[in-house]
């Protein structure tokens, strides 16, 4: 092994495993790409199961959580979430998140998929990963997936895009697209899923070396 595989880069303090967060648009394969990544590294992925835990926590049932992860804020919803028998509000939802995720950090040894889940996370205790791919690469993606013709399939993309960026910029008051938020940009069109979580691999391992 060479001295970057055996120790983290300098500057970089692990007292646990570290994790490796995952964010990118639509259709870019970020959920196939973090579950290649947890793979590779024998951590555990955290997807939805993010809202099975908060769900847990809350003794609420999973899918009252479903309209609120990362969408904008409602204000209409976080006003009946005041109101006996209502679902939870987005200021439930986000406290609940972001313990979540401190909560995973702690524990290490994980793959995390968006949430804002980078600006949560120590830098020092997180490889961030943005992943990107062009939009007609997305689509094409989305009609597979979804069996929608091309018009939907923009539309969808646009829309969940658009929440993305406004979770993000309402509970973090950062900027989603802010690329010196992350730690590694790799395009799923070109390297493919594969190709890219071979990438994401060696990045983690290059800077953190034996903390994995």
């Amino acid at each position: 092994m060479g001295a970057a595989e055996r120790h983290p880069a300098p500057g970089v303090l692990v007292a646990v495993r570290p994790v490796v967060v995952v964010s990118g648009p639509h259709g870019a394969g970020r959920s196939e790409l973090g579950a290649s990544v947890a793979s590779r590294l024998g951590y555990a992925l955290w997807d939805r199961e993010i809202l099975h835990e908060i769900a847990l926590q809350t003794h609420m049932s999973e899918r009252l959580f479903d309209s609120l992860d990362e969408h904008r804020r409602n204000p209409i919803t976080e006003a009946l979430s005041t109101l006996p028998g209502c679902g939870p509000g987005d200021s439930v939802y986000v406290f609940h998140l972001q313990r979540t995720l401190r909560t995973i950090a702690a524990h290490g040894s994980a793959v995390v998929i968006g949430r804002g889940a980078q600006f949560v996370v120590s830098e020092g205790q997180a490889l961030r990963v943005r992943i990107v791919s062009p939009l007609g690469a997305r689509v094409r993606a989305i009609m597979h997936a979804d069996t929608v013709d091309e018009t939907q399939a923009r539309r969808e993309i646009e829309r969940v895009d658009d929440e993305h960026a406004v979770f993000v910029r309402q509970h973090y008051a950062r900027d989603l697209h802010d690329v010196t938020a992350y730690d590694l940009l790799v395009n799923t069109a070109t390297l493919g899923v594969e190709g890219a979580a071979s990438v994401v691999e060696a990045a983690c391992r290059a800077r953190f070396g034996e903390a994995l």
